[in-house]
């Protein structure tokens, strides 16, 4: 059975178990004045705003599916596009903390995945051992079925860097 961290709280172990479940994610964000919960993966290069436009549907289709066959299914959440001068574009991920589930957030890596995944940045780990990903999965599980534990005071945000996991609250 995994455990918590030392001295961290619900919300640091949700961010830091999220980036290390997943490591396409640059950054993961919890705001507690909005209670949300915001994925980034950045892409390589600009993504034409019609290609945004699909994927967005092309999630929101997956999602009326899974919840046509599973009614408690979450709905999806915000989809948002950030781009850089730099040459790379951010897909962001948001969901309100009390409605996301690990289910919705397989769901939406996966597409995310199939959709751009030869866009991902190459300041990516190697994917997790399949233990460790149980690991990672059962402290998100848990943390996501007692969300009223998560009372954080100031924003988290935990994000990427070659082979390391940075968290700060601000």
């Amino acid at each position: 059975m995994s455990k918590m961290r030392v001295k961290e709280s619900p919300g640091t172990s949700l961010v830091v178990s999220f980036l290390i479940r997943y490591p396409e994610l640059s950054s993961v964000r919890f705001c507690p004045e909005t209670e949300r919960l915001t994925f980034r993966i950045f892409l390589k290069g600009i993504v034409e705003l019609t290609k945004e436009q699909a994927f967005i549907q092309y999630v929101e289709t997956y999602v009326a599916a899974c919840r046509e066959l599973e009614p408690s299914f979450a709905d999806a959440g915000t989809i948002r596009f950030e781009r850089f001068e730099e040459g790379a574009t951010a897909l962001c991920y948001e969901q309100r903390i009390q409605q996301l589930d690990l289910p919705e957030v397989r769901l939406f890596m996966e597409l995310a995945r199939q959709y751009y995944g030869d866009l991902f940045s190459d300041d990516k780990l190697l994917s997790p051992y399949e233990e460790e990903v149980a690991a990672q999965e059962e402290v998100i599980e848990r943390i996501l079925q007692n969300k009223n534990t998560i009372r954080e005071e100031k924003p988290i945000v935990g994000y990427r860097e070659g082979g390391r996991v940075f968290v700060f609250n601000r």
